[in-house]
């Protein structure tokens, strides 16, 4: 029985597969050999994290494709000096940016490409301002997520919120969209509407890691392999904020780490009461509707660019 030759519908569908799948083939070799990955908020144990300089460094080497990392902890660079120093000691084959999250009257901000320590307790204006006097860039943390809880010995998640956003708009070069941290999920979908609503910066993603396994779980994706590259990115709005699935187990890792901090807040949030409930100036539609519309906003513009 002689098969059955295939019609020119047939082999025009194949033909037309077969371009799709060298096109994607392209443009992905085309990402991996220019583009690479930068987690831009990891702490140490010099602030709050469990990990050590040196148990960062080692998991960033062996364990990640991370070219850029910054150590951004709490109110304090001496960690990130340390690391920039050790990496280079050790010809490490990424780079390491001096980072602080820097606790402001009105929330935190993350500095990248500092020189000096930026003092916590300023308002997020002149924190800002200090930031560029280094040439540094003014980033907003986790800008949505504001915890009502209480600890009188570490930091608490504060995010400077929708007001401070639109007040002082100009000096911020860009909002973490993308936090890595397991329970950020709405806060990160607010940002990224918001941001993509009214005020237009630059994008970026960081993991907020306390362990060594949540490196990377939130990550930039920039043009180049440099640090330069990272914060020219950055400047001109050419990033891609991103994040990498969550295991089992690593959930677990974290929920076991973050426990006694945990149990912590919540003493003192009994003790001395919540932080009183921030009111914003926009109401924010359900998850879904963000999710509908950042979703047809981007075929808008996809449709744009292949007219």
């Amino acid at each position: 029985m002689s098969k059955k030759k295939p019609s020119d519908k047939q082999k025009e569908q194949e033909l037309r597969n077969a371009y799709i799948t060298s096109t994607v083939e392209n443009i992905f070799s085309y990402v991996d050999n220019n583009f690479s990955k930068a987690d831009i908020h990891i702490h140490s144990s010099y602030s709050d994290s469990v990990s050590t300089i040196e148990e960062i460094l080692e998991y960033v080497q062996n364990k990640t494709d991370l070219m850029v990392i910054a150590i951004a902890d709490h109110d304090r660079i001496d960690g990130a000096l340390e690391a920039q120093r050790l990496t280079k000691e050790k010809g490490y084959r990424f780079e390491v940016v001096i980072g602080e999250e820097v606790s402001t009257l009105d929330g935190h901000i993350l500095g990248l490409f500092l020189t000096k320590e930026i003092p916590p307790n300023l308002s997020a204006q002149k924190t800002a301002s200090e930031i560029h006097k280094q040439k540094g860039l003014a980033i907003a943390a986790h800008p949505f997520y504001q915890s009502r809880l209480k600890d009188i010995d570490e930091p608490v998640a504060n995010g400077v919120g929708a007001t401070v956003l639109i007040n002082e708009k100009h000096h911020f070069d860009a909002l973490e969209i993308t936090n890595g941290t397991p329970v950020f999920g709405r806060a990160n979908v607010k940002a990224r509407y918001f941001n993509r609503l009214l005020l237009f910066k630059a994008e970026v993603g960081g993991s907020d890691a306390h362990i060594s396994h949540a490196i990377g779980k939130g990550y930039t994706l920039f043009e180049g392999k440099t640090a330069k590259d990272l914060y020219q990115a950055i400047k001109h709005r050419e990033t891609q904020a991103l994040k990498a699935r969550w295991s089992p187990f690593g959930l677990l890792k974290y929920a076991y780490s973050f426990l006694p901090h945990a149990l912590r807040m919540a003493f003192f949030t009994v003790l001395l009461g919540p932080h009183p409930k921030r009111h914003e100036i926009i109401n924010f539609p359900s998850r879904i509707k963000i999710h509908r519309e950042l979703s047809n906003q981007e075929k808008q513009e996809h449709s744009i660019i292949r007219n």
